[in-house]
């Protein structure tokens, strides 16, 4: 119908012009598209090589995987206790080996323990090692803080244009600081996490939903 009613108002040669008009124009929004798309995916490989290959050789040396002190170990001492103490598929709730001789209910929320603990169990069709399960644990904040930089983009393109969503993705992925110190192989805290869906929330804030929010819930209480 719309065919034919700009057929009806422009004539035949205004239909075939105003037709290779729209065709250009989307040919063009595409190539620009397509363009953003790599740009965003190249920053995505430098935030990813900064934080999982640059520090490689100072978190696996020797055989021995080398955490952050003192949240990520304990993150790693809940994951172990998952998949290696006869807990799978739950994470402990109380741990009697803290605040000696009581015992003490732990204020992690679950979420991200959780992924780190089906991770290696899914990869190993369920008989994961401890050597892949540092393995996996080590690259998982490195991975998640590469993500930032796709939300990080959908928030300066809302905020002004694509140019701005792009510097901003480019700043996140790079950036010196708190946020790099705590998305970097072998950091696996939960403060990562925190970022990437809050992020991910205020991308996109006119489709919240209560899965969002419940994902945040379950990583920030």
């Amino acid at each position: 119908m719309r065919a034919f009613l700009q057929f009806s108002c422009f004539g035949r040669e205004g239909f075939w012009k105003r037709s290779g008009n729209e065709s250009e124009r989307s040919s063009s929004e595409l190539a620009s598209r397509l363009t953003i798309f790599n740009i965003l995916w190249s920053i995505f490989g430098v935030a990813l090589v900064l934080r999982a290959f640059l520090p490689y050789e100072h978190v696996f040396r020797g055989g021995v995987w080398r955490f952050g002190s003192d949240d990520p170990v304990f993150h790693m001492r809940l994951v172990e206790n998952a998949l290696f103490g006869d807990h799978f598929p739950f994470r402990i709730f109380y741990d009697a080996f803290t605040y000696f001789p009581f015992g003490s209910h732990l204020h992690f929320a679950p979420l991200y323990d959780q992924i780190m603990i089906f991770a290696p169990w899914i990869v190993s069709a369920g008989r994961p090692t401890l050597a892949l399960t540092h393995a996996i644990a080590a690259y998982y904040p490195a991975i998640l803080g590469a993500c930032v930089v796709f939300p990080a983009y959908f928030i300066g393109k809302t905020i002004h244009n694509r140019a701005t969503g792009l510097i901003s993705a480019a700043l996140i992925a790079i950036i010196p600081g708190q946020f790099l110190s705590r998305s970097i192989l072998g950091y696996c805290d939960h403060h990562v996490a925190e970022v990437l869906v809050q992020h991910g929330c205020d991308a996109f804030p006119h489709s919240r939903s209560e899965a969002c929010e419940g994902a945040a819930v379950s990583i920030f209480y």
